[in-house]
């Protein structure tokens, strides 16, 4: 015969949550294209109506599920999504073009990403011959507002072996022309980035500074009298939403930074920013706009209690410098110093369905098991022991619990462990 019990465990009241206010977490989503998407992923943008068409489409329905969470996006484009844009919505003499929508939303910024390579064949997929500064025209181009202040995806630090070099000194320098439009001079505020061919040695930290050199000793040291400020990206490979990212696994790399940032001594310049990175190659899986919605629903009460403000890039900037005004203050912290959580199944791990779930959420045990089944919420407190005799499968109803990411652990009468993560959504 069957037989469990279970024991709600009272919360501790909301106001007790923070005994100070929260350290804030300054998050945007991001995103961009690259100029290799034609051969990596098949979307010929400029070429091909029906692929520029199509992504037109899901960034629109992508717009509106990042307004109704009141969170931030950096839409970053490469020169060949833009001189789509420019051909297929006739964006120079239109008013209501893609990118210009876009940028006139109050939640969004789009901004030039680039990786100038001019010096292989233009046979190469990767094969660039526009600048910064040239990407950054087409975008005034399609009526957006002179000028853009942001440079996405820039190179840190010279990689001669793979024929890759960094722009953003002469940037740091003055203003500079196009490659392709001589005439057009443009120079960037802020930097975003900090990337590497491949992705192989990017440079990633939480934090604002003016990098001093594009050194692995210097950029990370703040020169005050430079021109150029980089905002931190934070740990990508965890915050990166792709065709096969799962939302329990992002929402665990984000509790656990947030957990982290408010262990932390109080420091007057802690100024904590990520970015929760998407690309266009993956945006026709399947669910991959619903997964971005669970993903924003999952982080609303973070944002409600003040471990998240959503910003923009230029929020960031503008928010930091606001604060500081002293040209010395920065911060910069690499993700190599933060232990973030991490989703692996093993034996020991619990089948959890459905994950995330929004009403009620069931756990496979071993046959007839017998032990104790415990709830955690993200702050590391027992809500919930549920005692389970005999069963294989148990169900818990979680309509009362708040939006978050939860912690299960059974422990059988011998004293094994079993452990898995879920998410509660809203209903």
């Amino acid at each position: 015969m069957k037989k469990c019990s279970f024991i709600l465990v009272s919360c501790l009241a909301s106001a007790g949550l923070f005994a100070q206010t929260a350290v804030p977490l300054y998050l945007n989503i991001g995103s961009h294209n690259e100029v290799s998407d034609s051969s990596v992923a098949g979307l010929a943008y400029i070429s091909d109506v029906n692929d520029y068409t199509a992504i037109k489409s899901i960034m629109l329905e992508m717009s509106d599920t990042i307004a109704n969470h009141g969170a931030r996006w950096n839409c970053q484009h490469d020169q060949n999504f833009i001189r789509a844009c420019l051909k297929h919505d006739t964006a120079a003499t239109s008013t209501n073009d893609l990118l210009q929508y876009l940028d006139a939303l109050p939640h969004v910024e789009v901004d030039p990403h680039n990786h100038f390579l001019n010096t292989v064949s233009p046979f190469n997929p990767n094969y660039n011959d526009y600048n910064y500064s040239d990407v950054a025209h087409l975008l005034d181009s399609c009526g957006l507002p002179f000028p853009r202040t942001n440079m996405g995806g820039f190179i840190w630090r010279d990689f001669p072996s793979q024929g890759v070099y960094e722009e953003w000194t002469q940037y740091n320098t003055a203003q500079q022309p196009g490659y392709k439009f001589p005439a057009y001079l443009w120079r960037p505020v802020v930097a975003w980035g900090g990337g590497s061919p491949g992705h192989t040695d990017d440079y990633k930290s939480y934090g604002i500074w003016k990098p001093d050199l594009p050194t692995v000793s210097a950029f990370g040291q703040h020169e005050q009298n430079n021109y150029l400020t980089v905002i931190g990206q934070g740990c990508d490979t965890g915050f990166l939403l792709t065709d096969t990212s799962t939302v329990a696994f992002m929402l665990s790399r984000l509790q656990s930074l947030m957990y982290f940032i408010q262990q932390q001594p109080a420091d007057p310049n802690a100024f904590w920013t990520a970015t929760i990175m998407m690309n266009h190659k993956h945006y026709q899986s399947a669910n991959y706009v619903s997964k971005l919605a669970q993903l924003l629903a999952a982080l609303d009460p973070y944002v409600q209690n003040g471990q998240i403000a959503w910003a923009t890039l230029t929020e960031k900037y503008n928010t930091w410098h606001n604060i500081h005004s002293n040209p010395g203050d920065n911060f910069n912290y690499l993700c190599d110093n933060i232990p973030l959580a991490v989703e692996e199944v093993t034996a020991n791990t619990i089948r959890t369905y459905p994950n995330p779930a929004d009403s009620r959420v069931n756990f496979d045990l071993p046959e007839n098991s017998t032990g104790s089944l415990y709830l955690y919420d993200n702050l590391g407190r027992l809500i919930l022991l549920k005692q389970v005799e005999n069963e294989k499968t148990v169900q818990l109803d979680i309509q009362n619990l708040e939006p978050g990411i939860f912690l299960a652990v059974y422990k059988d009468e011998n004293g094994n462990q079993m452990t898995s993560r879920f998410v509660r959504t809203q209903l």
